[in-house]
């Protein structure tokens, strides 16, 4: 009986002997190096890279520089023209009003000098008359702020049926552009916002 039990066994080391050198053990393929940066231990991380998504509208640098210029609480979520740059412009943005009033976006636009300013106002404000009320829909001269003249203000129906205000701040070398539905709402809107930058 030990005899069957040893021979049984011999056996059975033989028949694994045998799959053994038959069947070598394939040696594991070796795993991809990982790219990513090593963490703490020193052992890699793999960290799968996401690209970047652009904004639809980024600013470029001087539109960036208005923006900062302009109080959030009046102005927010500016969107940049640049088609509207040059020629005296050196940065437009359109922005949403935070206050009810336009019916559209607010332009607003940066000059290099005061004379850009002027010019910039006077082509934007052309075949607007003054009948001394912006309240009452037509004007053209020059606004005030603290007693002191700020810079100058034209308000008109445009013959789209629609009321716009033309304002540029001197001391900011600032210029906007705001479009409502009626010369009421609108002026009550502009005595709130004219000040737009904290310059």
């Amino acid at each position: 009986m030990k005899w069957l039990i040893g021979t049984g066994t011999s056996i059975l080391a033989l028949i694994i002997t045998w799959f053994a050198w038959q069947y070598p053990k394939t040696p594991a393929a070796p795993s991809p190096q990982s790219s990513g940066s090593p963490v703490a231990d020193g052992s890699p991380t793999s960290v799968s890279p996401v690209p970047q998504q652009s904004p639809i509208n980024s600013l470029t640098a001087g539109e960036q520089q208005l923006v900062n210029k302009l109080k959030p609480n009046l102005l927010t979520s500016c969107k940049g023209r640049s088609d509207l740059e040059g020629g005296g412009v050196v940065a437009a943005v359109d922005c949403q009003s935070v206050k009810i009033g336009p019916t559209k976006r607010p332009l607003v636009v940066r000059f290099p000098d005061i004379g850009s300013a002027q010019a910039w106002f006077r082509n934007n404000t052309e075949g607007f008359v003054d009948k001394g009320s912006c309240a009452g829909g037509y004007s053209l001269g020059t606004w005030t702020h603290n007693q002191m003249v700020a810079g100058t203000l034209g308000c008109s129906y445009t013959t789209d049926g629609n009321f716009r205000i033309v304002w540029v701040i001197n001391n900011a070398l600032v210029g906007v552009i705001a479009v409502g539905s009626d010369s009421s709402t609108m002026y009550t809107w502009w005595k709130g916002s004219a000040s737009v930058c904290g310059c």
